[in-house]
């Protein structure tokens, strides 16, 4: 997150005039629809009951809202600029599957993102503007499963992976400050391998080594305000 929000802030510093009226603040809800896939690797209780591996997938679908500040930059055209925003979204997104010989219920969940953007602007009108958003994100997941079968096993993990961003969207202005906003938001977070599940209850506690990976993806529809300074 540190090095998002250093890139944040490099954006904005390269693109936007020291201007009250260039920056902007806002907020918005919405609805998401996403995926996850896990791999899973298990290798034995203490070596003793050999290797398996198992797949898990998962719908996240769920509301959004988000808070998002930002500047229309610097203008490129008569009718076009560039700027910067960065936006924080909370997400009430889970799923669940059945893995690990269909014994196991395991859940996912997106709990939030933070993207950090370049924006480009182009006036339709004098009062409705189209925008393109492009970047970097990274989200917040946690994993928990409890295992109902023979070994009773419980456990949990939380891990954030980065990945891309792209929105588009359209402003209208209601007032010389306000407008609103609806937009469309893609993200796609990277393959990443991590570490121990941690495995915390349960007849296999402690003695079950594990490693997985996970690549999600999620897309939603969002509407807003804006209040430009």
């Amino acid at each position: 997150m540190k090095h998002i929000i250093i890139t944040a802030a490099t954006l904005m510093a390269c693109t936007a005039p020291v201007m009250a009226s260039d920056f902007y603040v806002g907020g918005s809800f919405g609805s998401n629809k996403g995926s996850a896939k896990y791999n899973s690797e298990y290798t034995g209780y203490f070596g003793l009951l050999g290797e398996s591996k198992d797949s898990y997938k998962y719908k996240l679908n769920g509301a959004s809202k988000s808070i998002f500040i930002g500047t229309y930059g610097v203008q490129v055209a008569p009718k076009t600029s560039v700027g910067a925003e960065v936006e924080f979204t909370h997400f009430g997104t889970s799923g669940t599957a059945d893995a690990f010989y269909g014994s196991t219920t395991t859940m996912a969940t997106l709990n939030n993102s933070i993207d950090a953007k370049v924006m480009v602007f182009h006036d339709v009108t004098d009062k409705t503007t189209v925008y393109l958003g492009a970047g970097v994100t990274k989200g917040n997941f946690d994993v928990n499963y409890t295992a109902n079968g023979l070994f009773g096993l419980s456990g949990n993990s939380s891990h954030s992976s980065t990945g891309g961003v792209i929105e588009a969207g359209v402003e209208h202005k209601v007032s010389k400050k306000l407008s609103v906003r609806a937009s469309v938001t893609h993200r796609r977070y990277g393959n990443r391998s991590h570490g121990n599940f941690d495995i915390t209850s349960g007849l296999l506690d402690g003695g079950l080594n594990n490693s997985y990976s996970s690549s999600s993806s999620s897309t939603g529809i969002k509407v807003g305000l804006v209040f430009k300074f």
